[in-house]
């Protein structure tokens, strides 16, 4: 899966939870710009996961601070997976 496709995914779920397509870049922090909390990052890693296949680990996933950060984690596991 391409990295635009991740992005694509990751940019759905987000605005599905009422966020604009403004706020959804690559720079944006999930805890300080998103406010999301650690329960918000999992589900939104395990909703795209589904869909970007692959498995992202939870120590991958402890890193995840920005939606670029989301984005690599899934391309990387879903490459592994290819």
């Amino acid at each position: 899966m391409e990295r635009q496709q991740i992005f694509n995914c990751v940019k759905e779920k987000l605005q599905e939870w009422g966020f604009s397509e403004n706020e959804i870049i690559e720079s944006a922090h999930l805890r300080n710009d998103l406010h999301l909390d650690s329960l918000d990052q999992i589900d939104l890693l395990m909703q795209c996961e589904k869909v970007c296949g692959g498995r992202v680990t939870d120590e991958v996933s402890e890193k995840c601070v920005t939606i670029g950060d989301v984005v690599t984690a899934l391309y990387d596991a879903s490459a592994q997976q290819a």
